[in-house]
């Protein structure tokens, strides 16, 4: 089940499996990611580091042909089970 989903274009740098993603108010470390291009399948990655806005990725598939400029990040946060007996 899906919470929500956030949308951000604001790559600025693809370093080998490696992703920085710039302005990002909605995310965890460890969250997955679907990192969307034009011409290319989806890339799962994982969020490694988060830093004043800042948000390091690790992707997890080819990053060959990725351009920064028209790929899109998309979180998704689901809500996390809550056990609690009363």
């Amino acid at each position: 089940m899906r919470l929500s989903e956030y949308r951000y274009r604001t790559v600025s740098t693809i370093a080998g499996q490696l992703l920085t993603v710039e302005n990002v108010h909605a995310a965890r470390i460890g969250e997955q990611v679907s990192i969307i291009g034009p011409q290319t399948p989806s890339i799962v990655g994982e969020i490694l580091e988060i830093r004043k806005g800042r948000v390091l990725v690790q992707l997890f598939g080819d990053t060959r042909g990725l351009n920064s400029e028209n790929i899109e990040i998309v979180l998704f946060h689901t809500p996390t089970q809550n056990n609690c007996l009363s």
